[in-house]
């Protein structure tokens, strides 16, 4: 609840970023994690090739599993925020264009539009 200079009270709910704050840092923990178990492994190329081989395996299996996760959790909250702007109406319709757009070109604002979400939508029921 808001009030606005005109003394009037504004009941909409004020942007939280709470979908965002989790999702960026599940995004930044899984990468720091790849990047950390990456990183050493390319010091063993100069010193000792077949020692280079031997960590790539033992390490694959495991970073290419939180790789995988890591974009399939991606791709199921893009494709969820996608329909959810097909399927539900906006406050104003152009909303509902300019998300569209927004999600097939740059696929990774689906972490904004979890939070915005509850702001555009009007509430059906």
């Amino acid at each position: 609840m808001q009030i606005n200079s005109d003394k009037e009270i504004n009941f909409e709910k004020p942007y939280r970023p709470t979908w965002l704050i989790i999702t960026l840092t599940l995004q930044s923990l899984l990468i720091s994690y790849l990047i950390y178990a990456t990183h050493n492994i390319f010091e063993y190329i100069y010193l000792d090739e077949e020692l280079f081989w031997k960590e790539i395996n033992n390490l694959t299996t495991f970073t290419f599993l939180v790789f995988g996760v890591l974009i399939l959790i991606n791709l199921l909250f893009w494709f969820y925020s996608i329909i959810s702007v097909l399927k539900n109406d906006f406050k104003k319709d152009i909303n509902k264009v300019c998300w569209l757009i927004t999600l097939f070109l740059a696929p990774f604002f689906w972490m904004l539009y979890l939070d915005f979400e509850e702001i555009q939508i009007i509430k059906k029921g």
